[in-house]
């Protein structure tokens, strides 16, 4: 690995007849070209690099980190991902398996992106992404990661003719930012190593069209002050989201044939104003929270011979989140409150 993206291509031949129908294409992303990569990141925004691979909408510098896009390769649904840490399979449920967890990106050494030649071990037919853990070693080492990107920096792509066309105000970003820090090292050397890091990143994004009533305490509200498409001071409203991961990982050399290892990483996602274009954001938002959303895993190896390998191991993930009603809006079910509050919407002249 020397730090750049790399592709390998292997043919089996039986001369003279190639065997096309072997060939596997890999590329493999090690822990230096994930640091001086420009993007968002994520998964899906690294995945997006990769040739073959296909996002159902762009990743822009991590514009789309807290609500994730999803990979597809030659046809398959976005279904057809598999994602796996140190071989143990951690996709999530949602969407058949579309939708995936949010992982820390400091937990990886390196990560594998396999678009063709998948083995039987792995049922489905699209992306197959592996991660390999950092596991800590025999040094104490850490790393610390951090950025930000302001709204201003963003294109305005604000054109009178939106303008004229009732738009009253465009989606935007503002701003993006991500903390990252990691620690690991020897609990017993050669031995058992830990590794550890923690995550904080977030995407606040103006809806188009959203807008509170007034202006008054705007930024407390969760809005932004701006001007709408005739001139006139409005109050914004902003998809405001955040996540928190921490993460711990474990590995025990039991001799120098057998080792084990395991790692738990909590994700604590918050959404404060999940809104569409043109919602009241005091009124018609919803609160996401996610009181459980993990995964973890669990992995033993042993070399029994130079043409025998033993491996035994769980994996676990847990996507558990609420969809709630702002402060005040919510209304006994049944009752004229109730009927009142529904959305009306004229979707002819949306």
């Amino acid at each position: 690995k020397v730090g750049a993206l790399e592709e390998s291509i292997t043919v089996s031949t039986a001369a003279p007849i190639v065997d096309v129908s072997s060939t596997v294409h890999t590329q493999v992303l090690n822990r230096d070209t994930l640091d001086a990569l420009p993007t968002g990141r994520t998964i899906q925004g690294l995945g997006q690099l990769v040739v073959g691979i296909a996002l159902n909408i762009p990743d822009v510098g991590g514009s789309r980190a807290m609500q994730q896009t999803y990979m597809s390769t030659h046809g398959m649904t976005t279904a057809n991902t598999t994602i796996l840490v140190d071989g143990m399979m951690v996709n999530g449920l949602q969407a058949d398996g579309a939708v995936q967890s949010y992982f820390n990106d400091s937990m990886n050494q390196e990560v594998s992106y396999q678009t063709s030649g998948i083995g039987a071990d792995t049922s489905a037919g699209g992306v197959r992404l592996n991660m390999i853990p950092r596991e800590g070693g025999n040094r104490f080492s850490g790393s610390f990661f951090s950025s930000w990107k302001e709204g201003r920096w963003q294109g305005d792509n604000f054109t009178q003719e939106l303008r004229d066309r009732g738009l009253t105000s465009p989606s935007a970003i503002d701003p993006i930012l991500d903390f990252n820090a990691s620690q690991g090292g020897p609990i017993k050397k050669d031995k058992l190593w830990f590794f550890a890091t923690a995550r904080y990143w977030s995407v606040d994004a103006p809806i188009a069209g959203a807008e509170y009533l007034g202006t008054a305490n705007c930024s407390e509200r969760g809005g932004r002050l701006t001007s709408n498409n005739v001139g006139q001071e409005i109050c914004q409203g902003i998809d405001d989201q955040a996540i928190k991961s921490a993460l711990a990982r474990v590995t025990w050399q039991i001799s120098p044939k057998n080792k084990f290892s395991a790692y738990f990483d909590e994700i604590d996602k918050f959404r404060g104003h999940a809104m569409s274009v043109g919602d009241d954001p005091e009124t018609a938002s919803v609160v996401w929270h996610s009181p459980a959303y993990h995964t973890t895993a669990m992995k033993y190896t042993s070399t029994i011979s130079s043409r025998l390998l033993f491996e035994a191991g769980a994996s676990n993930n847990t996507e558990n989140y609420t969809n709630e009603y702002q402060e005040g809006i919510e209304r006994t079910r049944g009752t004229a409150e109730w009927y009142a509050s529904a959305p009306r919407r004229d979707l002819d002249l949306v």
